[in-house]
């Protein structure tokens, strides 16, 4: 009788078990424990120090995508590239937000719009983010205002959203494994103590693991008051990390994570009475080094950062772990309209990353205006250029001909080494 009551009693601690379990109880995850081990990079070292490299140095080769101009496509200012397995598609028309969203294939013939702005079922506001499941066959679009993930097929049928109701603001997502969605909220949601905050949720919007910004050795929030997440997808792994910390992460499963890299600041740090106030971050931010933006590819990891007003271009070897350029410029004057120069055709250089993507076949993706793209041809300065292969800069001028400035933009893809 006794042991009757005893698995009577190991049964009822397994259905309350199994009953919490699945009430739909947030996860928290915890960072694995190589956390203690992220590769330090050091921002603090470059203040004022040039380090010089050219495109070569960096990538094998250059192509270029001319993405057609109909009556029915019309592509503005670029926001957002994005490249599927066998398309592109483009967010354009704001100059933070999305108005259209635009499917090409991968030579650049237009196929068809995806949705129309507006508030209706199916609508978007402002197109955020966009990614699309290949095995399932389906778009998703991140809408701001309302917060939402709206689902369309591949010939542009809209089938349904997700709320995102329940979170802060979302700024980005990436889709992950076993139907998960990653997302991020620039200012708070959670059952923890954490301000920034990653989410995993599922897809009917339903949170299953909460992923705070832990704050490792050394490392710790450093913008303050803008926030925005950077998803570096790839086919190995899977790398997240936002403004707001110092910290680039690795999602090893949709339960587990590590800290892979961290920025250092060194004396440039931003003190926490200024970090936390707004007025004094307003007055005195200029003093300090902050991250501003970053892209990683799988060999290197290419970050803006400023202090002092000035504007930094950095690209770290991730394979040899130190930096390999260094360009400091005035914002928004540009002294070098390349930045890292294009010696391989002669053409646009690496000096922006804003809007610019690495895509998970180690390419490195950006628009160029029309307009841009032939005024650059024809300025003496591309003429006198020296390039490593002389008949890609005679491709180039090729391109161009032919061109109206008022067509589409041209895709710019960097095949990185």
């Amino acid at each position: 009788m006794a042991e009757t009551m005893k698995n009577i009693s190991k049964i009822k601690l397994f259905l309350i078990f199994l009953i919490l379990f699945s009430s739909g109880q947030q996860i928290k995850i915890n960072s694995s424990s190589n956390s203690d081990n992220p590769i330090k990079i050091d921002l603090a070292g470059l203040i004022d120090k040039e380090i010089k490299s050219t495109l070569s140095e960096i990538a094998n080769d250059i192509e270029y995508i001319k993405l057609e101009t109909t009556t029915k496509c019309y592509v503005g200012r670029v926001s957002k590239i994005y490249f599927s397995e066998q398309n592109i598609f483009i967010i354009s028309g704001g100059r933070l937000f999305g108005e259209n969203i635009y499917m090409f294939d991968k030579s650049g013939k237009f196929i068809r719009k995806i949705g129309v702005k507006g508030k209706g079922p199916g609508e978007y506001t402002n197109a955020l983010d966009i990614q699309v499941d290949s095995e399932n066959q389906i778009i998703f679009i991140l809408n701001n205002s309302p917060s939402e993930l709206l689902l369309y097929s591949l010939n542009g049928k809209y089938i349904r959203k997700i709320s995102l109701f329940d979170f802060d603001l979302v700024d980005r997502f990436m889709l992950l494994e076993q139907n998960n969605i990653m997302i991020y909220q620039p200012m708070k949601y959670s059952s923890s103590k954490n301000d920034f905050q990653f989410n995993i949720i599922d897809y009917d919007g339903k949170l299953n693991y909460d992923i705070p910004i832990v704050n490792l050795k050394n490392v710790r929030p450093v913008t303050g008051i803008a926030d925005k997440a950077f998803f570096h997808i790839g086919n190995d792994s899977n790398e997240f990390s936002s403004a707001n910390s110092d910290t680039i992460y690795r999602l090893l499963s949709p339960r587990n994570y590590k800290a892979v890299y961290y920025y250092y600041f060194g004396k440039h740090r931003c003190p926490d009475d200024i970090f936390h106030n707004v007025v004094k971050w307003n007055d005195e931010r200029s003093n300090y080094l902050l991250k501003s933006w970053e892209t990683i590819s799988r060999n290197y990891l290419f970050n803006h950062f400023t202090i002092h007003d000035e504007f930094y271009l950095s690209i770290f070897s991730i394979k040899d772990s130190k930096f390999i350029f260094n360009y400091k410029f005035e914002f928004p004057r540009v002294p070098n309209p390349d930045g890292l120069i294009n010696d391989i055709d002669g053409g646009h250089g690496i000096t922006f990353l804003f809007f610019m993507n690495a895509t998970n076949d180690n390419k490195l993706v950006k628009s160029i205006q029309a307009i841009d793209f032939i005024d650059m041809l024809e300025k003496d300065y591309f003429k006198s250029k020296k390039t490593k292969f002389p008949e890609k800069q005679k491709m180039l001028i090729e391109l161009a001909k032919g061109m109206d400035e008022n067509d589409n933009p041209v895709l710019q893809v960097i095949h990185l080494k």
